[in-house]
């Protein structure tokens, strides 16, 4: 079920995403996006509108690059989103990526 017209939330809609940081570092970005603590197993769930999104990050093996030079930390993080109207979930989204994003080069 989409959003139409009348702004309807979405039943259910998962985003899966590979991040390139250690599980430490996601929790105190996710401390920082929902100020507070995560839940039970490091599960966040975090209210939105009339629903909301549950988000998972799960250690995924590092990335050798140079021959094993430099080792990037991996996660796969995955936000489900329930009963979150479109445009709820592309602020969420939105803020999700701003608390997360670091300066490159």
């Amino acid at each position: 079920m989409s959003a139409g017209a009348h702004g309807h939330a979405e039943a259910f809609r998962e985003v899966v995403k590979i991040m390139s940081l250690r599980q430490a570092d996601f929790a105190r970005g996710m401390t920082h996006l929902m100020d507070a603590p995560p839940g039970e197993a490091g599960v966040y769930r975090i209210a939105l509108e009339a629903g909301h999104v549950t988000i998972t990050a799960t250690p995924m093996e590092p990335v050798q690059l140079g021959g094993g030079l430099l080792s990037l930390p991996r996660c796969r993080v995955v936000l489900v989103f329930r009963a979150v109207p479109a445009g709820a979930q592309a602020a969420f989204l939105a803020r999700f990526e701003r608390t997360f994003q670091r300066a490159g080069g």
